[in-house]
């Protein structure tokens, strides 16, 4: 199967955090299908790692993990590398949830196929 030009290049970078390998490898899956280039942290000080020495137009971050929360992912980022990029946050609650922090959106677990290729599109056009 040949891909056109354009499929063959990356479209964005994304980082995508969550202590869940499942969760990382079907993210990467579905977002490398639509062209994306993802990195992978399963930790959000291995995030933060990755995010200084890389550039990203979008993270992807579980607010809950076992080091320390996508909340202090998004602090830091923001206050300590004075970086503004887009976030959306990974989560399997519902109950409560707000977009603060400059956060752009949530995405809820069970991923939609359909709902969260859309918000990503969305976030990065």
């Amino acid at each position: 199967m040949f891909l056109k030009p354009e499929q063959n290049q990356a479209k964005n970078n994304i980082l995508v955090c969550d202590d869940s390998s499942d969760n990382t490898e079907l993210i990467q899956m579905i977002l490398e299908q639509e062209g994306y280039r993802i990195d992978i942290a399963h930790r959000g000080k291995e995030a933060i790692n990755q995010i200084r020495n890389n550039s990203y137009d979008l993270l992807i971050l579980n607010i809950i993990m076992r080091d320390i929360t996508g909340h202090d992912v998004i602090h830091y980022i923001r206050q300590d590398l004075q970086l503004d990029i887009p976030v959306l946050f990974l989560t399997g609650f519902s109950e409560g949830l707000s977009t603060d922090e400059n956060v752009v959106g949530i995405i809820l677990k069970p991923i939609d196929y359909d709902i969260f290729v859309q918000q990503v599109k969305s976030v990065l056009s």
